[in-house]
């Protein structure tokens, strides 16, 4: 079953195709094992979600909502569906097509509220 969610880039709703990935769960594991492990990381790291459109690869052109993590504001990975992306964020940004004023950045108290609120990896993003 494909989630229907509004885009702000496209102003209209579109099939999230992201519905069939894991990056909400895989992301945001992720995160939370980096501030756990490396609490001195965790003021500088956060876990982002906003609208992507790939450049490349087979969604290439569609948009979509996605999740990754950020690093000392320079630093991005993104570790879903099996792979392991560490590239710098202005490169990921220009790879993704990605509007800043659209990404929503959480700290780890706010992803911890929103997780066990929501119950769900989205935090009730989407």
């Amino acid at each position: 079953m494909t989630t229907r969610i509004a885009n702000p880039i496209l102003g209209k709703t579109k099939p999230d195709l992201d519905a069939k990935g894991d990056c909400y769960r895989a992301n945001g594991k992720l995160f939370l094992e980096i501030c756990r492990q490396h609490p001195e990381m965790a003021p500088t790291t956060r876990l982002c979600h906003g609208w992507v459109t790939p450049r490349t690869g087979k969604c290439k052109g569609r948009t979509f909502h996605h999740a990754w993590v950020e690093l000392q504001e320079d630093l991005v990975l993104d570790y879903c569906n099996g792979g392991k992306v560490t590239t710098r964020r202005g490169d990921y940004y220009k790879y993704g097509r990605i509007e800043e004023s659209l990404v929503v950045r959480y700290d780890y108290e706010q992803v911890m509220v929103r997780l066990l609120k929501t119950k769900e990896w989205s935090l009730g993003s989407v």
